[in-house]
């Protein structure tokens, strides 16, 4: 049974053990026992050991997760994060490509950063957004999941307030709910998982109220029955070397996949990394993406802060602060969790002062308040913590204690910048061996220690986390790295000759081989910004190192630069006008002109172009986005040219109504390009159905001049109406009974037009549905559609209309079937009886017929197999005629179906190739029947040619299409004629021939056409195969 469960779940593409499914099944198979109840009793019972510590870690991660991850530069007013959380949003990105090698990128992590499917240096847009739903959907959805996010961009919030509500829904008799545990991915990097998850819930919650060390059995098994641990690993990127990175996820995946795999359930948070990294899960686990706020979220959780922050009318200066943040360059950063924090903080404590310019500003302000505040001596108490610590050791003491505090901004900075150099040292341990921080020779190691951790703690930039000192956000780490890094003027120049290469003149060979300069690491990018937003003592070198990446660095650097303006980063002036103007031009230079190898274009841009071409596209819109004016009216001059391809025009007015403020300038650029003929009619419907969105009033307009704009296509035209008729219901059905009485629109789109007002209720909609019916200009299956189209949405009026086109003469036959068909669904057995007669009416056209028959077949109170008997025996109809009366006969069922196919085979008066096609029918009846039977006609040289190829043809289908190995059942490498051969299906014996035999006669056969027998070679080749 295992076996047969094992094979069910390769065929569906299941990895997991056949065991694990198997054991599901038994265990939901077991009478009256429900997930529920089998939630309720647990392992453990109430009362026991284990029980009462799981009761103790579920109550002090709550108080862990309750606490707000980022400190206030207000004292006393840092909220509890459910106060000021606003639930998120998250994409889920398509099927990833999972054949890249090692080291090579198939989507770049700036991709994630720009919201949008293309990478800089690789394979493009295969990563489509393809669903978004609430974050908390997914944390009980998949066994391992991945969350991908942009720095600040609400990972960790997501992770600790899914725990608070998961503990709540527990208590709240979800007893289904798994039960959250928030781990680091560091902490579980080379250890066992249950020992990991042990260890660092120990570490992290002791200073929450955790009374005693979690053992390692503790989570082995499931916190209670048929409950799993939902597993959150957060920060995977923050593990350095992408071998450890890929080691992890290989290892939780296998626990997943395993037989523990019940047990665990894992979703992973990280910023974005090259999709290879992520490729070891497998295309079964999902990757979503974490939405940033939108602009409605932005407002509660400013006027969430602002309430608790003690403002007077939160919600007003929250609309003011929105208003503002529109108007800077950071308004895209404003809208991701961290910077929002931020922001909100800094607004609060100062509400008159201007914005910060960059995210290098928000930090930097951010920092000096937190600095301000912990040197405040009449709110921290500083002074007298220094006192405490120090006096009874002496002035000395006391003095070096002085003259750390003051130099600890700088002391922090330089511990930040060597663990961003990859120093795995602890921050203590760091700031302990610095210049200024020596323990004096009085105090004691252990005293002084004690002392920095205290100073280091106060700073609001050090927590302490699982029983370690950390920067209370990545992100921060890397700020205070670059402050460092950008102390004074030269230290500058080192640092962007680090990360942008050292100046030197380019040689002329080095020039006309177009030797590009590479940008920094991707991991790099959120430093890199901080670095620039730093440099303000060397403007020049920025625009210096800038400008040759822009020059020299191809696709790559300009994407690079994008994203560091989508960061928020300062970018100069000069150089996003640069890269403004090289990525309109190259956009240009690939989606256009118009008639240019119009066979080898994709929505406009030449195939082996199109990776270029997404990439420029997207830096473009990028800068647009960032609020590079120069780039928005480049994008405006691509929608206008007529010189490009309309798919590529229509993108960029898409892209300009996205990030365009300016509503009427956008409305007046769709307005324009849905009325250019020289655009496709369903970019011009599409690009219309837009300004319904932005200018409600002016749409009507637009959307009649489209429904009667004869260039259009028909189908765009009645979509027009469509979206008309959501603002003007009354003159939209004006426009459908225009159209469908239109002969210049095609005939489908007539229907569908007569067939809204039908459902509507409107008469004229079937009588409009009756006309078509009978309209000679009108193919006939345009005809036969508007009878179904009449008996879906016609209601009572149908009935008559039915009527006289079931009884008219003049009516096309098949269109009067079609009529009669529905009325005698409806119980007219007037119709019923038209049906039988046309069924049987010899003189009748044969198709005529078999559309009868086949109108009295799908009926379900009709039973039609004596009509089908005697006609599939009436020699007056065709081959193809008998074949389909027989297939309906299979379809209905029965005994008497399979006997039809048994005489049909055996029935000369039809053709050799019917007869081929009846003996395949029978195959799959009687799969050894049907297998002998065309064997026979296989080797039957009184068949026609052309006959016996087609039996082929059936044969390796019947016996290749379900059952791929051969070889252990059949041997065809040697033929005599005392052989008998095994078919794997079906134990046929093969007597004095093999199939191979067989068929390799065909193939040699020079009195069947040259055409056949390599249609027979064919054949051939595919049993061979099969053989080995």
């Amino acid at each position: 049974m295992f076996a047969l469960v094992r094979v069910w779940s390769e065929l569906a593409g299941v990895t997991a053990p056949a065991e694990r499914y198997w054991a599901d099944l038994l265990e939901a198979a077991q009478p009256g026992r429900s997930a529920k109840s089998r939630a309720r009793g647990g392992p453990e019972q109430a009362g026991s050991p284990a029980h009462g510590l799981i009761d103790d870690y579920v109550a002090a991660a709550v108080r862990a997760a309750q606490e707000h991850p980022y400190p206030g530069v207000l004292p006393g007013n840092t909220p509890p994060l459910t106060e000021v959380y606003v639930r998120q949003r998250v994409r889920l990105e398509g099927t990833r490509a999972r054949s890249a090698a090692s080291g090579k990128l198939v989507a770049s992590p700036v991709t994630a950063l720009a919201g949008e499917a293309a990478s800089w240096a690789s394979m493009p847009p295969s990563r489509r957004v393809s669903g978004r739903m609430s974050a908390e959907e997914i944390m009980d959805n998949d066994r391992i999941c991945v969350v991908v996010g942009a720095p600040g961009g609400g990972k960790t919030s997501l992770f600790r307030t899914h725990l608070i509500r998961a503990v709540e829904a527990r208590r709240a008799g979800e007893l289904e709910t798994s039960l959250p545990i928030l781990v680091s991915a560091a902490a579980l990097a080379g250890k066992p998982l249950a020992a990991a998850l042990a260890e660092a819930a120990t570490a992290e919650l002791s200073s929450f109220g955790l009374l005693e060390k979690l053992p390692d059995d503790l989570f082995t098994k499931g916190p209670y029955e048929d409950v799993p641990w939902l597993v959150m690993v957060d920060g995977l990127d923050e593990i350095t070397d992408p071998a450890g990175r890929r080691n992890l996820l290989a290892a939780l995946d296998g626990i997943s996949d395993g037989g523990r795999g019940r047990q665990y359930r894992f979703v992973i948070a990280t910023r974005p990394l090259p999709e290879w990294e992520l490729s070891v899960l497998g295309a079964q686990a999902p990757v979503y993406e974490l939405e940033p706020f939108t602009w409605s979220d932005l407002n509660r959780v400013s006027a969430d802060w602002f309430r608790v922050l003690g403002l007077a009318e939160p919600d007003r200066v929250a609309e003011r602060f929105a208003g503002a943040v529109r108007r800077t360059r950071v308004f895209g950063l404003a809208r991701t969790p961290l910077m929002a924090a931020l922001l909100c903080q800094l607004h609060g404590a100062n509400p008159d002062a201007p914005l910060p310019a960059s995210r290098g500003e928000i930090f930097r302000k951010y920092v000096e308040q937190l600095t301000r505040r912990m040197q405040s001596a009449d709110t921290s108490g500083i002074q007298a913590q220094v006192r405490a610590s120090l006096a009874r050791y002496g002035d000395e003491a006391l003095s070096e204690g002085w003259r750390t505090l003051e130099r600890l901004p700088e002391l922090i900075s330089r511990s930040a910048a060597e663990m961003h150099a990859g120093s795995s040292a602890s921050i203590l341990d760091i700031v302990s061996g610095l210049p200024g921080a020596e323990c004096p020779k009085r105090v004691p190691p252990t005293v002084w220690r004690e002392y920095l951790q205290s100073l280091l703690q106060r700073s609001g930039l050090v927590i302490l986390r699982g029983g370690e000192l950390s920067f209370f956000h990545q992100t921060v780490g890397e700020f205070l790295a670059a402050t460092h890094a950008t102390r004074s003027a030269p230290a500058c120049l080192e640092s962007l000759a680090a990360l942008f290469g050292r100046r030197r003149r380019t040689t002329f060979a080095e020039r006309i081989l177009n030797r590009r300069v590479p940008p920094p690491p991707e991991v790099d990018t959120s430093f890199t910004g901080f670095v620039l937003d730093q440099c303000g003592g060397v403007p020049d070198a920025v625009v210096d190192h800038l400008l040759r990446l822009v020059s020299f660095g191809g696709l790559a650097g300009c994407g690079f630069i994008a994203v560091l303006l989508r960061l928020g980063t300062n970018v100069p002036r000069d150089v996003v006008q640069a890269m403004a103007r090289k990525l309109a031009d190259l956009v240009r230079s690939l989606g256009g002109p118009v008639g240019s190898a119009p066979s080898r274009r994709t929505r406009g841009v030449v195939r082996g172009d199109r990776e270029r071409f997404e990439n420029a596209f997207l830096a473009l819109r990028l800068l647009a986005a960032a609020g590079a004016e120069n780039a928005i009216d480049r994008l405006r001059s691509i929608a206008r040219d007529d010189d490009l391809h309309p798919a590529v025009r229509a993108r960029a007015a898409e892209a300009v109504i996205d990030v365009d403020v300016d509503a009427s300038a956008a409305v007046g650029l769709l307005d324009e390009l849905a009325r250019n003929k020289s655009i496709g009619s369903r970019m011009r419907a599409t690009l219309a159905a837009r300004v319904g969105s932005l200018d409600p009033g002016h749409v009507s307009r637009l959307l009649v001049d489209l429904a009667r704009d004869a260039t259009l296509a028909g189908r765009e035209r009645v979509a027009s109406v469509m979206i008309l008729r959501e603002h003007d219901a009354a003159l939209a059905s004006e426009l459908f009974a225009e159209l469908a009485l239109d002969p210049g629109v095609n005939g489908y789109s007539r229907v569908r037009s007569a067939g809204v007002l039908a459902g509507a209720g409107e008469a004229r909609g079937s009588e409009l549905l009756g006309g078509l019916a009978r309209a000679a200009d009108v193919p006939v299956y345009v005809r036969e559609e508007a009878v179904r189209a009449l008996v879906r949405h016609g209601g009572s009026q149908a009935e008559s209309v039915l009527s006289k086109l079931a009884s008219d003469l003049s009516v096309d036959p098949h269109v009067g079937i079609r009529a009669a068909g529905a009325l005698a669904e409806r119980g007219d057995t007037d119709a019923l009886r038209d049906l039988e007669r046309i069924a049987t009416q010899r003189a009748s056209d044969h198709n005529v017929r078999i559309g009868a028959v086949e109108m009295l077949a799908a009926m379900e109170a009709y039973h039609p197999m004596d009509l089908l008997d005697a006609l599939v025996r009436d020699t007056t109809l065709d081959d193809d005629g008998r074949l389909r009366v027989l297939e309906i006969m299979l379809q209905v069922g029965g005994r008497r179906g399979a006997e039809a196919v048994t005489a049909l085979v055996g029935d000369h008066s039809l053709g050799d190739r019917a007869r081929v096609f009846a003996a395949g029918l029978q195959g799959t009846i009687d799969k050894p029947a049907g297998v002998r039977l065309l064997l026979g006609f296989i080797g039957d040289r009184g068949v026609t040619g052309v006959a016996r190829v087609d039996a082929a043809e059936l044969l390796a289908n019947l016996m290749l299409g379900e059952y791929t190995r051969l070889s252990g059942a059949m041997d065809v490498r040697t033929s005599t004629s005392d052989d008998f051969r095994v078919d794997p299906v079906g134990n046929i014996d093969l007597d004095r021939m093999t199939i191979i035999d067989l068929i390799d006669d065909l193939s040699r056969d020079r009195s069947v056409s040259k055409t056949d027998r390599g249609r027979a070679i064919a054949v051939l080749r595919r049993f061979y195969l099969w053989r080995y």
